[in-house]
């Protein structure tokens, strides 16, 4: 049988993680670098933990893909805290992969924190690893950062844990599963009935001006298309926020700048008749009240907080499903693209003059 080390960096690359960064210190960090060697995947010295966790984001975001970070016991956890934040603050999907005590250390003292409850507030999942269910608590990590929306998650392996031998998955488990598109909400409509549904309908179906407010949950390919196909047939402009920077590009004549609930956007936000979040996370938005008096609505793969935006109804379904249903809905706009082009512009020398 292989080593629980051995374990956790397959089924990591499996999982589409292409390095692994970090500072180790000993114990189990050794071993997982060491099992990492061996097939082929890098691993990445850092100056600080916290770097590593940013690296691994970084690398995240570029790839579409599973990222992971890794640090020794106590202090190491401490300093990666800020980077496991930003990871959950950007809806990052991130392993945090720490040592620990010894199993049969319990009386230890050296370097002792609480790692579950230093983390508990900024990731999605933690747990300690066992060799009995090494693998299961692996494959559960991986699918828990993955799922939405993306986030941290922490596993720590003691250090007289990461040599012991590991149960490989069995031969009726599930195959290896593409990052990004795991798992998603799917639905057999855009929405349930009742009254929300009713409100939904008439909001979408009588809409004049409808205006797109594209976040970071639609950066994947097929939602991009799917949005992007809505604002061509209906000429629907479309704010992106800076997450979603490419969803719509900036030539695009229905590209209506950059949606950060400032001033700024207000001569064009000002003029719609309905607001609909594609993919709009209140996490990107600057911490200013919400004074849009238009009635805003939400289509996504996961659903929201509608504290700071109060979003009169939410679509949770698969995107490029969602958007096509509100793609047939919705009437053909009566907007002044031209005139839209000409406010970005005017947005952008106010700006950079």
């Amino acid at each position: 049988a292989i080593s629980v080390a051995d374990l956790i960096v397959r089924r990591l690359q499996e999982a589409g993680v292409r390095a692994v960064f970090g500072v180790p210190g000993g114990g189990s960090t050794l071993d997982v670098i060491e099992s990492a060697g061996q097939i082929g995947l890098p691993f990445v010295l850092t100056a600080t933990e916290t770097a590593a966790a940013i690296a691994a984001i970084a690398q995240a975001e570029i790839s579409g893909r599973l990222a992971a970070c890794l640090t020794t016991l106590g202090p190491g956890v401490a300093s990666v805290v800020n980077g496991v934040a930003c990871a959950k603050l950007e809806r990052a999907p991130l392993i945090v992969l720490t040592d620990t005590h010894p199993t049969g250390g319990s009386t230890f003292e050296h370097q002792r924190l609480d790692h579950h409850a230093l983390l508990a507030p900024i990731t999605k999942w933690s747990a300690t690893i066992a060799p009995a269910d090494a693998s299961r608590l692996v494959d559960q990590a991986i699918a828990c950062a993955l799922s939405d929306p993306p986030g941290p998650v922490h596993l720590e392996c003691p250090a007289d844990v990461s040599l012991q031998p590991a149960q490989e998955r069995g031969a009726g488990s599930a195959d290896t599963v593409p990052m990004f598109a795991m798992p998603r909400r799917d639905s057999s409509g855009w929405c349930s009935s009742g009254p929300d549904n009713a409100r939904l309908e008439h909001l979408v179906t009588t809409a004049r001006t409808p205006l797109l407010l594209v976040g970071l949950g639609v950066r994947r390919p097929a939602d991009a298309t799917a949005i992007r196909a809505l604002c061509e047939r209906r000429r629907v402009p479309a704010m992106v926020t800076y997450r979603a920077k490419g969803v719509i590009g900036d030539a695009d004549p229905h590209f209506a700048g950059v949606f950060t609930n400032g001033s700024i956007e207000a001569p064009i936000v000002d003029q719609a008749d309905l607001l609909i979040g594609i993919g709009l996370d209140p996490i990107e938005l600057v911490p200013r009240r919400w004074t849009h008096v238009q009635p805003v609505i939400y289509c996504g793969s996961w659903p929201v907080a509608a504290g700071h935006v109060p979003f009169a109804a939410q679509i949770i379904a698969d995107v490029p499903r969602a958007v096509g249903e509100l793609s047939d809905r919705l009437r053909p706009s009566s907007w002044d693209l031209d005139e839209v082009g000409r406010l970005v512009r005017q947005q952008r020398a106010a700006v950079c003059p």
